[in-house]
């Protein structure tokens, strides 16, 4: 019991961060299917940072 509550101190107290992988990938798609691939990308919270027509 006391080390469950220690724990949970520490953890209050240290302000945890979730890390998540990052990747950088390069992806060539057909124009027609650029909106299609934007929303699945930012639906898993990826950044597309440029788009090449």
């Amino acid at each position: 019991m006391a080390a469950k509550q220690a724990f949970i101190d520490a953890v209050s107290q240290a302000a945890p961060v979730i890390l998540e992988p990052i990747v950088e990938m390069k992806i060539c798609v057909a124009a027609e299917q650029v909106g299609d691939i934007t929303g699945d990308i930012s639906a898993r919270r990826g950044v597309r940072h440029r788009c090449n027509r």
